[in-house]
C-alpha cells in the first residue's frame, strides 16, 4: 500500500528531524520525506495536521499484570492501551506475582501477546527462582 501522511509534525531524533512536512510510505517503509518520489501514486492520504508522526515508543518496564493479577488487567488489555498511546514494543519485567521465573511462563506471555497482536512484548525472565537471589 502507498500511503501519504500530509502536513504532520515529523519527529525522528535519530536523524535530527523535527519539521512539519509530508511523509510518503510504500509497502510499510518510508519512501520519502517532504516530496513524493517520482511515480508515487497515493492509495490513502492521512491529514496529520496538529498530529505528531514519529518512530514507535518502547516501554522498558511495563507492568502487564499477567500472570497473577488478571482481575486488574490482561496482556491483551494492557498491550491494546499501550498501542493506542504509540507504544510499539514493551518489556515485561519479572516482578509479577508469581514472578516470571520459568521458561513456561515466558512462553505463555509471549503466546498471549502474539494472540492479542497489539504490540511487541519482550519478556525479561527472573535470573533466580522466585526473585530470591539464590
Amino acid at each position: 500500500m502507498r500511503l501519504s501522511i500530509v502536513n504532520g509534525r515529523v519527529i525522528d531524533p535519530a536523524n535530527n528531524i523535527d519539521a512539519v512536512t509530508d511523509l510518503f510510505i510504500d509497502q510499510g517503509r518510508i519512501a520519502s520525506l517532504g516530496h513524493a518520489p517520482a511515480g508515487f501514486s497515493t492509495e490513502l492520504s492521512i491529514d496529520a495536521d496538529r498530529h505528531i508522526v514519529m518512530p514507535g515508543i518502547v516501554d522498558l518496564a511495563a507492568c502487564l499484570r499477567e500472570p497473577g493479577q488478571e482481575f486488574k488487567a490482561t496482556i491483551a488489555s494492557e498491550t491494546r492501551a499501550a498501542a493506542r498511546a504509540g507504544i510499539t514494543s514493551l518489556c515485561c519485567p519479572p516482578d509479577t506475582n508469581p514472578p516470571i521465573d520459568t521458561p513456561a511462563e515466558v512462553k505463555l506471555i509471549q503466546q498471549s501477546a502474539r494472540d492479542a497482536g497489539y504490540c511487541n512484548v519482550y519478556v525479561i525472565g527472573a535470573l533466580t527462582e522466585g526473585l530470591k537471589g539464590d
